[in-house]
């Protein structure tokens, strides 16, 4: 098999994972639904330059992602911006590009690999690389022409649309990027408190509690 049959899968999946990774700061919280409920997390113990590693949403490209914080101090935090009906127009108009961003994947994780193992690799591929390209600009359309009812200004919008462009597979995690920019949270425990089950928002509750009295130790 040609090195470049082998190189392009990967390199490709490689893009994908390294776009769906974040860094948190030690008071940041991200809430994840990919299901029926909203979970929520502080990043993993891998610690790179002072931030935490995480990745919400991974291999779920359908999910919601949103991103708040807590404050350090105990003090309580500003009013959140979010408003009950911004938040279910945004989510409710992003289910066209949900449906997009899943079939990304199948074709960046199981269509592209399957067609560099083929015997017509290279045509193949092609196909592949076509009908790809085809739902990205697809996903760059729906975003233009909902971009309103999607919250998204016109700096956003042209960064999304630079992004996908530049390197396809960034346009897998395209409804995390809208969600976390037009959703923006400022109290996590409340968003917990209103959106979590009582066993989320207690260990929510907890974590925070115990990375406050560690940070005032310090």
């Amino acid at each position: 098999m040609p090195d470049l049959q082998v190189a392009l899968p990967v390199g490709a999946a490689a893009f994908y994972v390294y776009d769906s990774l974040l860094l948190l700061f030690d008071n940041d919280v991200v809430f994840v639904k990919a299901g029926r409920k909203w979970a929520s997390m502080q990043g993993s113990d891998i610690v790179i330059m002072g931030k935490r590693l995480a990745a919400p949403g991974f291999m779920a490209p359908w999910a919601f992602v949103l991103r708040s914080s807590w404050s350090a101090t105990g003090e309580p935090a500003p009013p959140t911006v979010l408003e009950p009906e911004r938040m279910a127009t945004v989510l409710s108009a992003l289910l066209p590009l949900r449906i997009l961003c899943s079939l990304l994947l199948f074709l960046l994780v199981v269509g592209l690999p399957a067609a560099a193992l083929s015997e017509a690799a290279p045509l193949a591929m092609l196909i592949v690389f076509a009908a790809y390209y085809l739902l990205v600009v697809s996903g760059l359309v729906f975003l233009v022409l909902a971009r309103r009812r999607l919250s998204l200004d016109g700096k956003a919008l042209l960064l999304m649309v630079v992004d996908a462009l530049a390197c396809a597979p960034f346009a897998v995690n395209l409804v995390r990027k809208v969600t976390m920019h037009s959703l923006p949270l400022k109290d996590a425990l409340a968003f917990s408190r209103s959106h979590c089950d009582a066993d989320a928002y207690r260990r929510l509750s907890e974590q925070i509690t115990r990375r406050r009295n560690a940070g005032a130790g310090e």
